[in-house]
């Protein structure tokens, strides 16, 4: 329960501990002592200093208390705040010691939360966060849980950043600083040290999310490295889906426009897709490229402009048009429009050009940074170190290649049957452990078990064992391989990634679905008999979407001029 911390300049570190902050324990916790941070940097922080990137993370989580703890609630809660205290708990857990944790009270930011500029940690809310049907009944009537959302401060990605509260280290009086992989793994033990003891518990389940922000400081992107970061997740979407749930593995769901597989009730090789469960925040790219797609139909369609309606039909639902219109972009609020706010797996709406002048929310600052909203939720040092390393590396060879240099890379990759998210972290030189991480992922069959088996037994047996237990089966059903790799099969043949070469399908689907109905529209290079029936399907869709839309605007039927389109 020690952290050590060794310093450089002392030639026997292990003779200059020292206490930081004296302050009341909770419980019986043992008195924490640091050293001087090592200089030391790993491969993932050894660049030039002229390069900028800096991150915020955001964990949620679900925090369990007794009812009749010791400790302040949450009293800016609009529930009775003795009902809440666990925010609180979750506060004091981490100012044993004086880290860069807010020094103002936690309901300070219920009603301030435009005001935080970033300097601190700070311990918030979420609603979006909630114990799970499946959860309840393992929940004890004597204990009580809140929504818990830790909101990271700025941290520099290649340098150390200095500790907010100005403190130095006694043993040579160099002011204090925090390498990013020091400070949140230090965070993220203190909270769990905190919440070690019988009746107490934090943990991520399904409705949690990791959340980051990356950015150059007050600097944000330009037009080319925004356009190289959606053109990666876009071409690559089913390489970061390959880490995901497979409740979070999500995709279009909307039927204004017909996907290129049918899936008809009566495959027998592959159950028919399911939409995802409630993850309406984290819409893959291919969502907003289908929407956009379902929309340029519509209007070429009723206007009855048959050029654009074929170039539609033919190349519309392919990867490579996915990127030409990304990279087509000549504005960031136009490439934007590729992003929903809030809403999308990588969310740009701090960067579109209305989020970031003056007057648009009223006290708000603008942050000017790309979201990450795709990763699962996890208080788990290992995987949240892993994607703040993959996501800020990629960010910075998205920064350093041209756009050129890029599609071309995307252009031989897209169709790439082999190419696994371990590629894309050696690609923009991700750290050696970052790589490993994500090679056990990917490689490893026990990873979600053993995740399991650790996750279960880092505390003592208590009353909330069963409720633990409960949330890391769930995860291990959400993140077993055999079930990930079906739900990717899943989306891949019901074309919710687009239309691929035959190459690229027979490697990566069974020769039976191919041959059916239900992969009759899935390749890229369908023959002109297939290609007319692909129109047609599409032509009818368009026609009843239009019709109905006449009709809610109590006009007449449209009337077109794109019949036997393929003549």
């Amino acid at each position: 329960s020690i952290s050590y911390y060794r310093c450089p300049l002392v030639s026997n570190p292990s003779l200059v501990p020292f206490q930081i902050h004296k302050q009341k324990s909770i419980g019986k916790q043992p008195t924490t002592k640091m050293y001087c941070p090592s200089a030391h940097t790993s491969k993932a922080t050894s660049a030039s200093p002229k390069q900028s990137c800096t991150l915020g993370v955001e964990l949620e989580f679900v925090a369990v208390v007794p009812d009749k703890s010791e400790f302040t609630a949450h009293d800016s809660s609009s529930e009775s705040p003795s009902r809440f205290p666990a925010p609180t708990i979750a506060h004091k857990a981490i100012t044993n010691l004086d880290f860069p944790l807010t020094t103002s009270h936690l309901s300070y930011w219920q009603h301030h939360d435009d005001d935080n500029e970033y300097n601190t940690w700070v311990v918030g809310r979420d609603c979006s966060v909630r114990l799970a049907d499946d959860e309840k009944p393992f929940y004890p009537n004597e204990s009580v849980s809140s929504d818990v959302e830790l909101q990271c401060r700025i941290l520099d990605f290649f340098n150390p950043t200095p500790c907010p509260h100005n403190q130095t280290w006694p043993c040579n009086g160099q002011p204090l600083t925090w390498n990013w992989r020091d400070e949140v793994t230090t965070m993220i033990n203190a909270l769990k040290q905190g919440f070690n003891r019988p009746g107490f518990r934090v943990f991520a389940n399904g409705t949690c999310g990791l959340h980051l922000h990356v950015g150059r400081h007050d600097l944000g992107f330009n037009l080319d490295t925004t356009k190289n970061v959606m053109g990666m997740f876009t071409a690559l979407e089913r390489c970061f889906d390959a880490i995901l749930p497979i409740d979070r593995i999500g995709a279009y769901e909307d039927d204004r426009f017909p996907l290129p597989s049918l899936i008809s009730a009566n495959t027998t090789a592959i159950q028919p897709w399911i939409p995802s469960k409630g993850f309406n925040y984290t819409s893959p790219m291919s969502v907003r490229q289908f929407e956009s797609l379902a929309n340029s139909v519509m209007i070429a369609y009723d206007s009855s402009d048959v050029s654009d309606f074929t170039n539609a039909v033919r190349y519309g639902a392919t990867t490579p048009m996915w990127i030409h219109h990304i990279y087509s972009c000549r504005t960031m609020a136009e490439l934007c429009e590729y992003s929903r706010p809030h809403q999308s797996s990588v969310n740009l709406q701090h960067l579109a050009p209305q989020n970031n002048s003056s007057g648009v929310w009223p006290g708000s600052l603008p942050k000017k940074t790309i979201e990450f909203r795709l990763h699962t939720g996890t208080l788990d040092v290992v995987e949240i170190c892993a994607w703040i390393d993959l996501l800020c590396r990629l960010t910075v060879y998205c920064e350093n290649t041209s756009t050129t240099a890029l599609t071309d890379w995307i252009e031989t990759q897209w169709d790439n049957a082999d190419v696994t998210l371990v590629d894309i972290a050696r690609l923009v030189n991700a750290a050696d452990s970052t790589v490993r991480h994500y090679t056990s992922v990917l490689l490893t069959p026990d990873y979600a078990t053993d995740f399991f088996n650790t996750a279960t037994t880092s505390q003592a047996p208590d009353i909330l064992t069963p409720l633990t237990t409960q949330v890391e089966s769930t995860r291990l059903s959400q993140t077993c391989r055999s079930g990930i790799s079906a739900r990717i099969t899943q989306k891949l043949i019901s074309g919710r990634y687009g239309q691929f070469p035959d190459s690229f399908l027979k490697k990566r689907l069974p020769a039976e679905l191919l041959e059916g109905s239900d992969g009759r529209y899935l390749s890229n290079e369908m023959e002109e008999e297939q290609m007319e029936a692909w129109a047609s399907e599409i032509e009818e869709r368009a026609r009843i979407a239009i019709d109905e839309r006449h009709r809610w605007d109590g006009r007449r039927g449209a009337s077109t001029c794109l019949n036997n389109l393929f003549d």
